[in-house]
């Protein structure tokens, strides 16, 4: 990966009653944007969300199309592609942040963009069949 393709870090704090509403991190500008992020390195490929705290109740990542929420302990990272093979929106990683209840969540966002990886060995083409997020997605108990 190269990290100019990454945007900032995003650090994120949620208090009791703290959440995020289910969404996209794949943004869907459109082709005759004048964003010079989305012009230069593309879309959100992925996310990567880095655990530094967990809540004492509550405060998990929730992908609710595949009625799934991930509880991790500090250190973790969560990884999600937020666009397939053809760098269209992958549907599955619809997510949100599940209401903290007891304690505090303190995590980190790092958004890989599409463009400009030169460590991307295949060539991406319409022949090559879309992996579906629930494929890659472990249980780490």
């Amino acid at each position: 990966m190269d990290s100019k393709t990454t945007e900032n870090v995003m650090m994120l704090s949620y208090d009791r009653f703290g959440h995020y509403a289910p969404h996209y991190d794949f943004l869907n500008f459109s082709t005759d944007s004048d964003n010079w992020w989305y012009k230069t390195y593309g879309d959100r490929l992925a996310t990567a969300l880095f655990i530094i705290k967990t809540a004492e109740k509550g405060g998990g990542t929730v992908f609710p199309k595949m009625k799934v929420v991930i509880s991790p302990e500090p250190g973790d990272m969560i990884l999600w592609f937020n666009a397939n093979i053809k760098f269209e929106q992958e549907d599955l990683s619809f997510h949100g942040a599940c209401p903290i209840l007891a304690g505090r969540k303190i995590a980190m966002s790092l958004w890989i963009r599409c463009r400009q990886h030169k460590d991307l060995k295949c060539q991406m083409n319409d022949k090559i069949l879309s992996h579906e997020l629930n494929d890659i997605i472990r249980n780490f108990d």
